[in-house]
């Protein structure tokens, strides 16, 4: 079996997990929303802040399953460059099977990623005085994008470049 698809099920029992034991410690009211400071500016009840948390997670989810589609979809629907060469019936499986992967490890990452966010903003909720930890918020942000920044060139990278055979003399 596949690391990403022993990956996906261990990322929703830690955001079960996660829940469960939060969830009864936390107050009916929560920050929902931080300024740049750290300081809550919008609130929620506790209830709707976990049903949004599942919301998201299971919208990330669709996207890791719903990436295994794109070899259902006829050619003109995707949108790469070079398409004729990428999907011609000799490459297309495997061009498909690598989108297909892409799009689950960034599905993948983003889980991580909204469990973490969500971790750091229900510590904060458990604070007498409530403040976001803008820190360890900041160093999340910025290796999410670094992933997506990477997760995006690699893309780019990949169908940009057409494989020629090598000419022997």
């Amino acid at each position: 079996m596949r690391k990403d698809k022993l990956l996906l099920p261990a990322l929703l029992l830690i955001a079960g997990l996660h829940s469960l034991y939060y969830y009864p410690k936390l107050p009916p009211l929560l920050a929902s929303h931080f300024d740049g400071a750290g300081n809550p500016d919008k609130w929620s009840g506790k209830t709707e802040f976990f049903f949004l948390y599942v919301l998201i997670l299971v919208m990330l989810c669709l996207i890791f399953y719903a990436a295994t589609l794109v070899r259902r979809i006829n050619n003109r629907w995707i949108k790469i460059p070079y398409k004729q060469y990428w999907l011609a019936a000799e490459r297309r499986g495997h061009t498909l099977e690598y989108i297909d992967k892409r799009f689950r490890w960034l599905s993948l990452a983003s889980i991580a990623f909204a469990i973490s966010i969500i971790h750091f903003t229900l510590l904060a909720n458990l604070n007498e005085t409530v403040k976001l930890d803008n820190e360890f918020i900041r160093l999340l942000l910025v290796g999410y994008l670094i992933y997506i920044t990477a997760w995006v060139l690699q893309f780019i990278r990949r169908f940009f470049k057409i494989k020629t055979p090598r000419r022997r003399y």
